[in-house]
């Protein structure tokens, strides 16, 4: 691929994001994770009985 350097090219948002998705890289968000209360740090999580 041969690759072109111009700064006064003008892109959108949307073309950005749209070839991006094109090649794989998907925007998305991490999941949230709950953080460890006391009373789960007590329980055991009964993995390996």
């Amino acid at each position: 691929m041969k690759e072109e350097k111009n700064s006064e090219l003008e892109v959108s948002e949307r073309t950005i994001r749209r070839e991006l998705k094109n090649l794989g890289f998907a925007s998305v968000l991490p999941r949230r994770v709950p953080l460890l209360t006391q009373k789960s740090k007590r329980e055991p999580i009964g993995v390996g009985q």
